[in-house]
């Protein structure tokens, strides 16, 4: 990411910030599609030096407004990311789950912080 600007100090939430996203896909044992299991958003922060992890009220607010922006842009289609209470991070979770992975990241992530998944 070297080169990119220092939008570290940005204060409006929908100005470019930066994220790194885990994507679960598994293919469905009963149609053979793939599909979607899980997402994971880490709002970044540095992207021009040494990305890092943006601290959980500011990756709070960030995912808060990409849930927004997804509405906005996608309608009802859009995943909608929990936001996790301690990290800020945003999570999807699909009602089934098949891989090691997914299954791990769902039950590892939340606890019982947010609630149950979409």
């Amino acid at each position: 990411m070297a080169g990119s600007a220092n939008i570290t100090e940005k204060l409006d939430p929908n100005a470019d910030w930066g994220m790194f996203s885990r994507l679960y896909l598994e293919r469905d044992p009963s149609t053979g599609l793939v599909k979607i299991e899980a997402v994971e958003v880490i709002p970044l922060t540095n992207t021009h030096s040494r990305p890092s992890p943006l601290l959980a009220d500011k990756a709070k607010v960030r995912i808060d407004e990409l849930n927004k922006l997804s509405l906005a842009q996608i309608g009802n289609y859009t995943l909608n990311l929990q936001i996790d209470a301690l990290t800020g991070r945003g999570i999807y979770c699909s009602d089934r789950l098949y891989s090691m992975r997914a299954k791990a990241m769902c039950a590892g992530r939340f606890n019982s912080q947010i609630g149950n998944f979409r």
